[in-house]
């Protein structure tokens, strides 16, 4: 059986959902089956104190991604095997990485993604 991890990186919005042993950074919240560790993110995700409110975009203009000056989530597909979920503060000038399938959407159509992808 698959073994799947959610990390996020203290004090940040930034979590990384990953298939295996991929190495990712962060410290790891939960290790083990994709129902086990898809449960305590969607636990996470209810007490998100912003679940965003955003229907989904698919960021196709690379440029969208540099300079983001509000509060937004954000999927991006690092690999086959790796997810990163991130927030952008809003209050800081923000950029995230480019050339990659990436999404601006509420954490709930995130999570769907997700399950979508690995299942």
């Amino acid at each position: 059986m698959t073994d799947y991890k959610l990390n996020r990186i203290e004090d940040t919005d930034i979590f990384y959902f990953a298939k295996g042993n991929i190495e990712c950074l962060g410290d790891t919240i939960v290790q083990g089956t994709f129902d086990e560790v898809l449960a305590v993110a969607e636990q996470l995700k209810n007490e998100a104190k912003d679940p965003g409110t955003e229907d989904t975009t698919k960021i196709e203009n690379q440029t969208a991604l540099i300079d983001i000056q509000s509060a937004k989530w954000f999927v991006i597909f690092l690999s086959d095997d790796l997810v990163q979920i991130v927030r952008t503060p809003g209050d800081v000038v923000y950029s995230l990485p480019l050339g990659l399938e990436c999404y601006e959407e509420r954490l709930e159509l995130i999570f769907e993604r997700i399950v979508k992808k690995f299942q």
